[in-house]
């Protein structure tokens, strides 16, 4: 679930609908890893998307 909201987040912020800021999409990614909803592939994959963000 995390992976995917995340994901989602991340296309949303690149469309210009920008409800947060990377820097809270990536708050919420390590919430979401450090209570076990993410894998360590999944969040090196989400960091990795969040840092490619302009």
């Amino acid at each position: 679930m995390g992976y995917r909201l995340i994901i989602t987040l991340t296309k949303n912020y690149r469309a210009g609908k920008r409800t947060y800021t990377k820097e809270r999409i990536m708050e919420m990614a390590e919430v979401y890893y450090a209570a076990g909803r993410m894998n360590d592939d999944e969040f090196t994959e989400v960091v990795a998307t969040i840092n490619s963000l302009e």
